[in-house]
């Protein structure tokens, strides 16, 4: 048999009782629950006798209270009757009642005064919490009463005057209560009719003077909030805007009108909200109030006032407001730098005004939206003006070595490159070698990058404009409630018009913008000063203008003889040492080797070592400066530049050689139709240097319809060779086939031969 479960009382700790088996634990859950269910029904019954007797108990207290006041009245009464002034007269002949009705007076006219200063403290009170305006103001109107009737009194004179002059003061402080109630935002309308009906209750106004009260109070808070202009400034405004117009039909139309008629239905006195101060002592004092005070009733003449009077009023005060509005738009747009802010206020602005005016249905929203629409354009166009400024910084500090040499692309493999993003790089910097970009173009470069990520971005805040919903599920209006007025639908302005107007201007500004930028670079490269620096900035911003594409109005015009400019300036950069070098060989001898010379006649198989070197020297020059700036335009102008100094050139060579005399060669003289060709060194130099003209005019030719400034030379030379027409085919053929074998070597001339 299971031993019995032990007593819960016994048990030292709860952790005990989970020491036993689980049914011992079971049992002692049913024995505690048992235990607390009769202690609950124990101290129900204890709590329940004991109220009883509680409630007896405060039965005889309050009996006990109504007794004791009636002893206290009695015995009041008996010392009235016994005073010693009453006693004196009653001996001299007078009535008991006389006195009496000396000594009520004056304990009528303290009761007044009593009651006067409570009042004041408690008007101040409520003023100072923020409480009831309309019970201060009626309380403030019983105190003016009771002072009103102690005018004249001998022994209260000087203390009704310090109270007086305390009203004055008081009544003050609860207009400006008042007034800020009637400003406060988030007033119920209740309380905001309260307040109208002590407005007027205190000044004594009609219900129109009371409106134009009520709507200058609202103009200098708007007015306020417009001093620190701002998006939420404008919203507020709005807002307050709204709650204006509303209310004030709501108010004037109807409601104030049944406020005021209400304080007639009872005495200031008997209002339970006044009766109820304690600061008035009416339940000690009450009875002393003069009856004419006590049964007191503020009346009114009051009607509601007609929805059009109340409109009319309104139209003067909505006017003035929306020229508020506008100034603190206008402010708060122009403190805005960024146009995605812009965007945002427009759709902020614009969805509170729509709501506004489905709420108010004040006037015709058309004029006040045109306004509203204007001022964000305008600023809208603003900075897209200042976002497309372009200034390029083109700094020359001195001689640019870009202009001189440009490094070749195999030095970067000793610089030291980030390969954190693997070969990214390493591409930027060959492609920045091979276009040019040393620090100064890099500048230049980076500038119009930051300037066209700069556009797109423009662009694509634009672009949302046209996208943009202007109904939400939280609000419960349509566009087309609106009631807008104008030439074109709502919808389309906002989402169609707008967005296309920002967007002609932008590429309009963006279109001005780049033809300042190429106006910037002709006057800086006008000197012809680092032509190659200035030429790769043109071309960085060409680029751009390409990148850009349907995002310009149209291709900025840019004088063609600028490029031709750089290209004349560079040319004879890079002709100018290779030009010097060869000038100087073609003014000697021509010292002419026809051993090597093959054919029947004899003629010149390759050119002369000076030509040769004059090609490779010009080569090498010209991809010094940077193979970037070599475009078919600019090696023409290397073609044209070459082409006229040579001419004369070999002109003055050809004279030099006529003058010098030459011995018949050896292998000559063995046959007597090549000694009657070649018969003297001035033939074999005008031959070999015809063949010079005719190799050279493969890398110089150029496209023009007007002769080559080496034909009349090269003419000339042959007829000084005395070279027939066979002669001359085969002098083009050698030189042709010459040029096929060596014309990789002079890949920059050759690349771009026409």
């Amino acid at each position: 048999m299971a031993p019995p479960p032990p007593d819960p009382s016994t048990l030292p700790s709860w952790e005990a009782a989970f020491a036993h088996p689980l049914p011992v634990v079971r049992s002692l859950h049913t024995q505690l629950t048992s235990q607390i269910s009769s202690n609950r029904e124990k101290l129900r019954s204890l709590v329940g006798s004991s109220y009883r007797d509680l409630l007896s108990t405060a039965d005889k207290i309050i009996e006990m209270e109504t007794q004791i006041r009636t002893v206290e009245s009695n015995l009041g009464n008996i010392g009235r009757g016994c005073d010693s002034r009453i006693v004196t007269g009653r001996i001299g002949g007078e009535r008991w009642d006389e006195g009496r009705d000396g000594e009520r007076g004056r304990l009528e006219r303290i009761a007044r005064v009593k009651v006067a200063k409570g009042g004041i403290e408690a008007v101040g009170r409520i003023v100072r919490r923020g409480g009831n305006a309309l019970v201060a103001a009626k309380v403030l109107g019983v105190v003016r009463l009771l002072l009103t009737s102690l005018d004249g009194s001998e022994d209260h004179g000087l203390l009704v005057k310090e109270l007086g002059r305390r009203v004055t003061a008081l009544k003050g402080k609860l207009l400006r209560h008042i007034d800020s109630v009637l400003v406060k935002p988030g007033t119920e309308r209740g309380e905001l009719v309260k307040a109208l009906c002590a407005h007027a209750m205190i000044t004594s106004s009609n219900q129109r003077d009371v409106l134009q009260h009520f709507l200058e109070l609202r103009l200098e808070a708007l007015e306020t909030k417009s001093q620190d202009p701002s998006q939420a400034t404008v919203l507020e405004m709005l807002e307050l805007y709204s709650n204006t117009i509303l209310e004030a039909r709501d108010a004037f139309t109807r409601r104030l009108a049944e406020g005021l008629a209400q304080l007639s239905k009872a005495p200031l006195l008997q209002d339970p909200e006044v009766s109820s101060l304690t600061e008035l002592g009416l339940d000690v004092h009450g009875r002393w109030i003069p009856e004419n005070i006590r049964t007191y009733t503020y009346s009114t003449y009051s009607t509601s006032m007609a929805t059009s009077d109340v409109d009319k009023g309104l139209q003067a005060w909505s006017s003035e407001v929306q020229r508020l509005i506008m100034r603190s738009v206008t402010a708060s747009l122009a403190a805005q730098t960024d146009i995605k802010a812009v965007l945002d206020f427009r759709h902020a602005v614009l969805m509170k005004f729509f709501v506004v005016s489905v709420q108010t249905r004040n006037e015709d929203p058309s004029p006040m939206f045109d306004k509203l629409r204007a001022a964000i354009s305008m600023r809208t166009d603003r900075l897209l003006a200042q976002a497309t400024q372009l200034q390029l910084d083109l700094t020359e500090p001195g001689k640019l070595v870009a202009d001189t040499h440009q490094p070749s692309v195999w030095t970067l493999a000793a610089k030291p490159l980030d390969s954190t993003n693997g070969a990214a790089t390493l591409r930027k910097a060959v492609i920045d070698q091979r276009h040019g970009r040393d620090e100064h173009v890099q500048r230049v470069h980076s500038s119009l990058a930051s300037w066209s990520a700069r556009i797109e971005e423009h662009w694509a805040v634009i672009a949302t404009m046209r996208t943009t919903k202007w109904e939400t599920d939280d609000l419960d209006f349509d566009l087309d409630d609106v009631g807008y007025e104008g030439d074109a639908e709502l919808r389309a302005l906002l989402n169609k018009d707008d967005p296309r107007s920002a967007e002609e201007r932008l590429r309009l500004d963006t279109t001005q913008a780049l033809g300042a930028a190429y106006k910037q670079i002709a006057g800086a490269a006008k000197d012809g000063d680092n032509a190659a620096y200035h030429l790769r900035v043109l071309r960085e911003l060409e680029a751009r203008t390409r990148a850009l594409g349907s995002r310009v109005k149209e291709s900025p015009s840019l004088n063609a003889s600028l490029h031709a400019s750089l290209y004349e300036a560079i040319a004879k950069q890079a002709c100018e040492h290779p030009l010097r070098e060869y000038r100087a060989a073609l003014e000697n001898a021509t010292q002419v080797v026809s051993t090597l010379w093959d054919g029947s006649p004899p003629l010149p198989m390759q050119p002369s070592p000076a030509t040769f070197k004059f090609l490779t020297a010009l080569q090498r020059s010209m991809a010094g400066m940077g193979e970037d700036l070599w475009s078919r335009d600019a090696v023409d102008a290397v073609r044209r530049h070459i082409s006229a100094a040579l001419a004369e050139s070999f002109d003055g060579g050809v004279e030099a050689d006529k003058d010098a005399t030459g011995e018949k060669d050896d292998e000559t003289e063995k046959d007597e139709t090549a000694e009657q060709k070649f018969t003297s060194r001035a033939e074999r130099a005008a031959t070999q240097r015809s063949f010079d003209i005719i190799y050279l005019q493969h890398p110089l030719s150029h496209p023009s319809s007007s002769p080559h400034p080496l034909d009349a030379v090269r003419t000339a030379l042959q007829s000084r060779a005395q070279l027939d027409e066979a002669a001359q085919q085969r002098l083009q053929k050698s030189a042709k086939e010459y040029w096929k074998k060596t014309y990789l070597l002079f890949g920059l001339l050759a690349a771009r031969e026409q």
